[in-house]
């Protein structure tokens, strides 16, 4: 059996505080999503940081567009 598995970042609310939470669970049960991120909620260092700790340990992340709605 094949799963996909995504997470849309949508805010920075989610970025900062939700996706730890997730990677977090999904490290526990050995299970890896794919992470879709907005550029727009990636406003600090910081975040780019986070980011890339969780590309480093192999989470696939990709841009999520912000245009795709009502347009």
């Amino acid at each position: 059996m094949i799963v996909g598995l995504r997470h849309d970042l949508d805010t920075v609310y989610g970025q900062r505080w939700g996706l730890p939470k997730i990677v977090a669970i999904e490290k526990k049960y050995d299970v890896k999503s794919a992470l879709f991120v907005r550029v727009d909620v990636v406003r600090s260092e910081k975040d780019k940081r986070t980011l890339k700790t969780f590309a480093e340990e192999d989470w696939e992340i990709g841009l999520h567009l912000i245009n795709t709605v009502n347009d």
